[in-house]
């Protein structure tokens, strides 16, 4: 869960230059927040 927000936040941060939410930046941090932690469920 913690690595989920990390990386939703740091794409939001890197793709916008600060936090900011931005409509388009939406699905692609949920498609980021989803593939990171995926390796770590897997193999559980």
């Amino acid at each position: 869960m913690v690595t989920m927000e990390v990386a939703m936040n740091f794409s939001d941060y890197f793709l916008t230059g600060g936090a900011k939410l931005i409509w388009w930046v939406i699905p692609i941090m949920l498609l980021v927040g989803f593939l990171t932690p995926w390796p770590y469920n897997i193999g559980v």
